[in-house]
This record gives C-alpha cells, sequence and structure tokens, in this order.
C-alpha cells in the first residue's frame, strides 16, 4: 500500500509524460542527500543530564531523551520524476477503497518512553506554563521567531555550549554539501514551491477548486499556501484534518503539530469522510487534466533551470565519478 509523502509522483504521470529534466541529476543528489550519519547517541549521552537537571533548576520536570545514531530520511527525490503533490493511485476504484493511502500513525512506534513522559508532562500544564516550559527547553515558542536578546539562555542551549558534540568524521557526503548543497537545495526549492507558485498553475488550481466547490467541499480555510491558490493539497490536508467521528478537526499547520494535535488527525485513518475526499480529488484531477499539465509546467521550469546551471550540474556528476557517496 502506497503511502501519502512529500514529494512523491503519481504513477499516471510517469507513463504519459517525456522524462523530467532533473531526472538526470536525481540519482546524484539522492546519493548525497540520504543516509547521513549523525552523533544524536554520543551527544544525548553528553547533554542530555544536563538539560534534565537544568530544567528542574527551573522548576520543570524532564526526562533525558537518549538517542541512537541515526541516517537522514530527507530524500529530495524519492521517485526521480517528482511532483510535490498527495499520492493517489490511477485507478479510480483503488482510491474508492485506498483513498490518500495512510491509514495508521507510524510515528507512534518510533516515540521513546521519555519522549511520551516528556509530551504528557508538557501537555499537562496550562497554556501559559506550556510557553514557559518550551522557553526553558528550547529557548523559543517557534523556531520562526528571529532571535531575541531578551530571552534567556535555554537549557538545550546550555548542555550544547557546555558540553559540544563531538565533531563528526567528514565524508565525501559532506564535501558534497559544502561543493553543491545550494544546488541541490535549489533544485529542491523548484520541485516543492517555484511549480506551485507558477501562473500557470495558479490557473490550474482555480479549475480543480471549482470543481471541488461544485461538490461541496469549501477547501480556502485551513489552506497549505493561500485562499486564492487552492491546491490538491488543501484537499489532503482536509482529510488528515477529519477525526474518526468524522468531525472536522482544528487547522494543524503549526510546529508543534505532534505535541498538539490529536492522534486521529495526524494520520489518515481510512473514515468514509477520508475517502470521500480523496474521491473527489481523483475526479477533480480528472476533470482539469491536472496531473499532466501540472507536469509540464514542471518540465519546462526544470529544463530551464538546467540550461541556466548546466555546468555546474555537470561539474556535480563529474564530481560523484571521483568522489563516491558511500566513502
Amino acid at each position: 500500500m502506497p503511502t501519502s509523502s512529500l514529494g512523491t509522483v503519481s504513477s499516471e504521470v510517469v507513463d504519459t509524460v517525456p522524462d523530467f529534466p532533473f531526472a538526470a541529476y536525481v540519482g546524484v543528489v539522492r546519493a548525497y542527500t540520504t543516509e547521513i550519519t549523525d552523533n544524536s547517541k554520543v551527544s544525548s549521552e553528553l547533554q542530555e543530564p544536563h538539560v534534565a537537571q537544568c530544567m528542574k533548576e527551573r522548576g520543570f520536570t524532564y526526562s533525558p531523551q537518549f538517542f541512537e545514531d541515526e541516517s537522514s530520511d530527507w530524500d529530495m527525490f524519492p521517485n526521480g520524476a517528482v511532483l510535490h503533490l498527495p499520492t493517489l493511485l490511477n485507478a479510480r476504484e483503488e482510491v474508492v477503497k485506498t483513498g490518500y493511502g495512510m491509514f495508521t500513525a507510524p510515528e507512534l512506534s518510533l516515540q521513546t518512553e521519555a519522549e511520551t513522559e516528556n509530551s504528557n508532562y508538557r501537555k499537562s500544564l496550562s497554556p501559559a506554563a506550556r510557553d514557559q516550559y518550551d522557553l526553558a527547553l528550547l529557548g523559543y515558542l517557534s523556531p520562526y521567531d528571529p532571535p531575541d536578546p531578551n530571552i534567556p539562555e535555554s537549557c538545550r542551549q546550555k548542555a550544547m555550549r557546555e558540553h559540544p558534540s563531538p565533531p563528526v568524521e567528514e565524508t565525501n557526503k559532506d564535501l558534497y554539501w559544502q561543493q553543491y548543497g545550494q544546488l541541490a537545495l535549489a533544485m529542491d526549492e523548484l520541485v516543492s514551491w517555484r511549480v506551485s507558485e507558477d501562473l500557470r498553475v495558479a490557473v490550474l488550481n482555480a479549475e480543480w477548486n471549482a470543481c471541488m466547490s461544485k461538490q461541496s467541499y469549501d477547501l480556502t480555510s485551513g489552506n497549505l499556501y493561500s485562499r486564492s491558490n487552492v491546491s490538491p493539497w488543501a484537499a489532503y490536508t482536509r482529510a488528515l484534518r477529519t477525526k474518526a467521528n468524522g468531525q472536522l478537526g482544528e487547522s494543524w499547520f503549526n510546529y508543534q503539530f505532534e505535541q498538539t494535535t490529536p492522534l486521529d488527525e495526524r494520520s489518515l485513518l481510512g473514515t468514509p469522510q477520508e475517502l470521500e475526499i480523496a474521491v473527489a480529488d481523483f475526479d477533480c484531477r480528472e476533470e482539469t487534466d491536472y496531473l499532466n499539465r501540472f507536469a509540464q509546467v514542471q518540465i519546462e521550469l526544470e529544463r530551464t533551470f538546467v540550461e541556466k546551471n548546466k555546468k555546474q550540474l555537470d561539474a556535480m556528476l563529474a564530481f560523484a565519478e571521483q568522489y563516491p557517496a558511500d566513502r
């Protein structure tokens, strides 16, 4: 069963449109941007006891969270030719049964006992105390807030300063990021955002949204992008916000999503209401020829990017030949 994920392309698109210009390069980008091992285990053993002591001194309870070394799961281009759209199977009868395809909450199996204790403790606090807890632990209420010199050094910042992580042995992947990281990020930004911001896609989204409106779905609120450019992501968001009882939950786009949103709004549960949204999305994509029109815009933007950056892209391929990603 497929799962819905950022950047996953429908198999229908692969069968019906030419190769994407990025296809010649995404293999290299993926090789150097996945499975980058960090030193989480050693760092957490050094720092977490001090974080817990600091939080105690500030009047809060905190259980040290110890981690194993991890490999990054950030995959810019999981299928090569990628459309930044929620995945739907290309047969309506399958969408009727599977919707967007994700039924469980896999993040629960990854949560450690300490994470659960800390999450439950934080939820037990009043909203005001919860903000003070976040400031004490992290030093901010949102990672998007600009630095505030009036906020004292947080416990985690203090632990990292006094007990810094040991250096990680540099690999060819690190060297790649030094030389071609900005290029890879620009490619990812084009796929993830620039295509959706194109005026032709705005026109396409307006047609798709009109179709969804005819099916009684008002998707202008709680939208990931903007009220004026409602895309299939708004339908996917609506499905996620639909609770197990069929009622619509609050918009969950905030950095504390996993801490503040009920479990039945974190994952698609396969309820009839969620499946109906996916089927409506499928029908409106069909009516507007959405996937192919979206793909053609992306192909054109990718082609322009490749023509403009051909010298650097070719140098990146040569780098991969000389410095293999597994060394």
